[in-house]
């Protein structure tokens, strides 16, 4: 691609060059217009390598950190919903695989909420998240789902604020708690479907 850029520019240079040497054999010598054309020339000319040199300077530093930032926090929201849908779904599902399934979408999605926290703060480190301790007692199916459904609700809260394009800092701030909870109830949950009755 940066070839094919620089080959058509180069291109367009030597056409520039060409049609001014061309018009200028065609017409009788006039000494103001002379110099007027060579002054267009010159301008023309600097203007190309001006835009030259824009595109060496935007090639060699590169993307934008922040594009990117953004761009990765916009695929770790999409995966949080994600994991966040499938793992109602697959605590509903029959138990022949249910826990470890459960146990593996707890654990992707309290890996994505550490790694949004760190997007937030511009990937300083984020403090340690501990899982919440339950009783182990009653239902271990039961408190699965239970625990996936407010997951999947604090999700969706997470969902809905719009805290990528902001510099909102109660917003990032509310989403960075609303996270930690994520975090925590899904290490919990991860807990829960390992535990070995």
């Amino acid at each position: 691609m940066r070839s094919l850029s620089h080959l058509f520019l180069a291109v367009l240079v030597l056409l520039t060059i060409a049609s001014t040497a061309h018009s200028q054999l065609r017409r009788p010598n006039d000494p103001v217009n002379d110099m007027k054309k060579q002054r267009e020339d010159l301008d023309r000319r600097q203007q190309d390598l001006n835009s030259l040199e824009l595109e060496r300077d935007r090639q060699r530093k590169g993307p934008d950190p922040e594009l990117l930032r953004r761009i990765e926090m916009i695929r770790n929201v999409k995966e949080l919903g994600e994991s966040s849908d499938a793992l109602v779904v697959a605590v509903r599902a029959p138990e022949k695989d249910l826990f470890k399934d459960t146990a593996k979408l707890a654990d992707r999605i309290a890996k994505t909420s550490k790694r949004l926290r760190q997007d937030l703060i511009f990937g300083k480190s984020v403090s340690k998240v501990e899982a919440i301790d339950f009783p182990l007692e009653g239902d271990r199916l039961i408190q699965l789902r239970q625990l996936a459904e407010k997951i999947d609700r604090l999700v969706d809260k997470v969902l809905q604020n719009d805290f990528i394009r902001t510099v909102d800092v109660e917003l990032i701030e509310q989403t960075n708690k609303q996270l930690e909870s994520i975090e925590s109830q899904a290490l919990s949950l991860r807990m829960l479907a390992k535990h070995k009755d």
